[in-house]
């Protein structure tokens, strides 16, 4: 169900609060460890077809241009800045991308 629930929000998923009080904290955990739900930070999350998805549409607008806004992010995946944000941290944080002014570059 929370599943159908993700599938349908998009980019603009549930929280992991909403998440782990949906599935229990144990069952959250497990998924993470297994893959299946990829946290970006403490309040945001995607299961894995989403996660690949969005990534792949960053990594490859990166790819093209070597450099990303936010709000590059943010039209590129019609979402809020808060989920921008969150992409372009979860990037720096897996050093694919560095931040360079308002821009990200791809590393």
């Amino acid at each position: 169900r929370l599943r159908q629930q993700m599938d349908a929000a998009g980019i603009n998923t549930p929280s992991v609060k909403t998440c782990k009080a949906a599935l229990g904290e144990d069952v959250y955990v497990a998924l993470v460890d297994l893959g299946q739900l990829i946290p970006l930070n403490s309040d945001v999350v995607y299961a894995r077809a989403g996660y690949e998805r969005y990534r792949t549409r960053i990594l490859d607008f990166l790819a093209d241009q070597k450099r990303i806004t936010a709000a590059q992010v943010r039209d590129l995946l019609q979402t809020s800045r808060k989920y921008a944000i969150a992409w372009l941290e979860h990037f720096d944080e897996q050093r694919l991308t560095r931040r360079e002014g308002d821009d990200r570059v791809l590393l």
